[in-house]
């Protein structure tokens, strides 16, 4: 097909001078309704003269409905004081029959999504990345995740014939902050020795200063007084300690320890 060319002043012929005067008169109505159809035309044209490609088949731009049963596509849209499309795509986003700039958006992938009402997940669900895109932005949340570990015992740094009959390990992180809770049940303590600690923590510290962990249950672990946890910065170790009333701390070792030991931990600190 080729191109259609449009001008906004349309040229007719000179009236016969020799016509009747109401011939002459009903030439003359007509032409000048022919003129403003076509200044109409023209000027709707001129509107849409940005587009590079334009195949809207359903929707309106600037009041004019354009009719149609298949959905429409635009490609390279130019620039249109108002553009209501009830369907088709726009540079590859399905606008799934709703109308664009309407309370529900359609389905796409943003980069910046702002509101300044509320924001509601009608799914039910928020999903993040599965590493974290940091923030410096105190007002961000940039990561949520929750899942399971494997936690365990050592004494010295060693595991040497250690065996469980229970390591159940659950953790929640909420930006920078870690939640965990933590089951370990001993079938043999082993022949390792030294210090003993809780191992395999999914996140490391960054800071001892802003935390804390208890001893829900405990069972067969000596210990005076008070048992307390100690999570070191940089590490996902945490050691154990037992407390007296008059303020001394000593480490937990394997003698505190028995074959069948039994113990529930939970706990909360801050990560990177």
């Amino acid at each position: 097909m080729g191109d259609i060319l449009f001008s906004r002043k349309i040229s007719f012929p000179k009236i016969p001078e020799e016509l009747d005067d109401n011939v002459k008169q009903y030439l003359r109505s007509l032409v000048v309704s022919v003129e403003e159809h076509n200044r109409k035309i023209f000027d709707t044209l001129s509107e849409v003269s940005n587009f590079s490609t334009v195949d809207i088949d359903g929707g309106t731009i600037d009041g004019v409905t354009i009719g149609g049963t298949t959905a429409p596509t635009v490609t390279d849209l130019g620039a249109v004081a108002n553009c209501d499309i009830n369907g088709g795509t726009i540079d590859g986003v399905n606008i799934n029959n709703s109308a664009i700039g309407g309370s529900t958006p359609a389905a796409g992938a943003f980069t910046t999504l702002s509101a300044t009402g509320l924001i509601t997940a009608t799914g039910g669900q928020i999903k993040f990345p599965a590493t974290q895109s940091a923030s410096a932005d105190a007002n961000t949340l940039d990561d949520y995740e929750e899942g399971t570990f494997t936690p365990g015992i050592s004494f010295g740094n060693g595991t040497t014939g250690i065996t469980y009959s229970a390591q159940t390990g659950y953790y929640t992180k909420i930006g920078n902050v870690v939640l965990f809770w933590i089951r370990v049940v001993l079938s043999n303590k082993g022949s390792s020795s030294g210090y003993a600690r809780v191992t395999g923590l999914t996140f490391t510290a960054s800071d001892p200063l802003y935390g804390g962990m208890s001893i829900g249950f405990s069972y067969n672990v000596t210990f005076a007084n008070q048992m307390i946890l100690n999570l070191p910065s940089n590490s996902t170790t945490a050691t154990f300690y037992e407390m007296t009333e008059s303020g001394g701390i000593t480490n937990l070792t394997e003698g505190d320890f028995s074959n069948n030991s039994n113990l529930m931990l939970s706990g909360v600190y801050k990560t990177s």
